[in-house]
Order: C-alpha cells, then structure tokens, then sequence
C-alpha cells in the first residue's frame, strides 16, 4: 500500500493562502518520510477565524518560502501518488489553485479521501471529523499542525485498508473542481476487525453525546459560568452548550474571574499537557487566572463527559 498524505493549513478562506504544508509518503504501509513547512501566502492576510484554528500568525512566515519556493520539495514526494488527505475537498482544491496561481501545470496523478472512507465504513458514527477519528483508532495527533493531521491521515488510510479493504475509486487531481467528489468507497469485506480495534471509551463518549438520556432536570451547574475553548473534537459546540444549559449553567464567550469552568477542546488540552502552553488566548487567560488564586477549573472533553454523566 503506497501513497502520500497531504495536509494543508490556510491563512484565511482563499484556498491560495496556504501558510503551512505537511506531508507523510506511504510505502508499503508504513511512513517512510516526512515534511513539512510552513509557507508565507502571496497575499500575506491571516484571518483571526484561521489563526484561532492552527495557532500560525503572519509574523511566523515572514521568513518562511512562498508555495512556489516549497513546491519542488512538494512535487518531489507526490511523485506518481497517489494522494489521500481528510476532507480532500479542502487540501485538493489549496493544491490545484495554488499550483494555477504560479502557473504550474497540475500532475496527472489520482487521489482520495479518508473522511469519505470513514463515512462509508462507520456510518454509525456520529461525526467523521480528523480528531475523532484519530482517537477512535488510537492515533496520536495535534490537530491542525499541518504534519500531525498529514501522518494522522496516512495511518488512518493504512488502518482501514488493513481491516476493511475498502475498494477505492479515486480521483484525478488534474480534473479536480471545486464541487468534484474525491473518491467513491464500496466496502466488500466483514468491518468486524475494525469496529474491534475502536476506543470504547471515545465511542462511548460520542454516542452518549449525541443520543443523550437527559436525566430529570437537577441543578448540578446551577449559577455557574462556563467558557468553550479550543476546536470542540468529540462533540459539537452547541452539543455542550446544551448539556450546560440543561444543567443550569451559562456559557459566555470571555474567561474572567467570574468563570467557573473552561472546557477545553481535546487537540488543545493534548498541546497544553505536553507543552504546559497554551495556544488559544481564553486557555492563556485561565491559566492567568489560576496563578492569580481564582478558584476555576480546566477540563478537557473526557472530564466534561463525566460531570454530565
């Protein structure tokens, strides 16, 4: 099994503003090289939406190449692909425009995608996204580093090959629109093996979430203040929102010293754990508070799921 995983991350919405690259060649089904690279955008405009998402802000590529610097690095490890990313959709599309903007032809080779994949082959799911995946199938990641999310998709390909043999019908990258599908999956084997190989734990979190059996209505989060952080992996937004609510509580956009409890978003706590950083500003603002004695707690996505439960 050969082929190279892609991820990109982008300044803002225009999929020409890429501003880092990841990629993870495949050879028979094992990573055998990786790069990445963060790349400074012709246009140079970070978007605050963006940059909340991947922590990479315009003073950190001043000095990065451009994608037309990078690109033979790039072309090099794409040799004949073929490609995967999740959410092709996404880093296909930044790789054709951004390979038309400087006027390079796009190489003749397929590609597909492992959230199609994914939602072929666990349709029960509730969600398909990279970080839920990833902890499903016990990958580790850091979500939206454009090299964690790229050998987070190579293994994700790899592992549903391995227990599933998913037939895959690709892509042509150099016949890529905007609204093309990025691949057809048809399963045509037993998904015993793989659904084996799952986190329980994670599943169990997921489908407590989104088929909940609201218990009588008790006053657990009565008064107090919540404040959502980080990208919400397991759950939806609005998901946690409502449970808060249901149990009393209020969710407000700031931390401040009013704030009882700061649900932290899993990529971000797994980058806080390892680092003791932060990198959104409502996590830095919390733990400003803490040293300063204010009695406010941090949770991450699993600890949130046992106070509800």
């Amino acid at each position: 099994m050969n082929f190279v995983a892609i991820d990109f991350e982008t300044a803002n919405s225009d999929p020409t503003s890429a501003c880092a690259v990841g990629m993870a060649v495949v050879s028979n089904g094992t990573v055998v090289d990786k790069f990445y690279s963060l790349l400074r955008p012709l246009s140079n405009i970070f978007c605050s939406w963006n940059v909340r998402i991947h922590g990479i802000r315009e003073e950190m590529v001043v000095d990065a190449p451009t994608f037309a610097e990078i690109y033979p690095e790039i072309q090099t490890r794409m040799g004949r692909g073929p490609l995967v990313a999740h959410n092709a959709v996404f880093d296909i599309r930044v790789l054709t425009q951004s390979l038309r903007q400087i006027n390079k032809p796009v190489p003749d080779i397929e590609y597909f995608c492992t959230l199609q994949m994914c939602r072929a082959l666990l349709p029960e799911l509730p969600n398909h996204r990279l970080g839920t995946i990833s902890r499903l199938l016990k990958i580790p990641i850091e979500h939206h580093d454009a090299l964690s999310d790229a050998i987070a998709c190579a293994q994700i390909a790899i592992e549903l090959h391995r227990n599933t043999k998913p037939i895959i019908q690709m892509g042509k990258l150099n016949q890529y629109t905007k609204i093309s599908s990025a691949c057809l999956t048809h399963v045509s084997c037993n998904k015993t093996t793989l659904i084996e190989n799952l986190a329980p734990d994670i599943l169990d979190l997921l489908f407590s979430f989104n088929t909940p059996a609201l218990l009588p209505t008790d006053s657990r989060f009565q008064g107090m203040r919540f404040v959502l952080t980080g990208e919400m992996d397991l759950l939806k937004r609005e998901q946690a929102i409502e449970w808060i609510e249901y149990f009393g509580g209020r969710v407000t956009s700031a931390v401040s010293k009013q704030t009882d409890v700061v649900v932290v978003g899993c990529s971000e706590w797994d980058f806080y754990r390892k680092t003791g950083k932060a990198k959104t500003n409502k996590l830095k603002r919390a733990i400003e508070l803490q040293h300063q004695g204010c009695n406010l707690q941090l949770l991450n996505q699993f600890d949130f799921f046992e106070r509800i439960k």
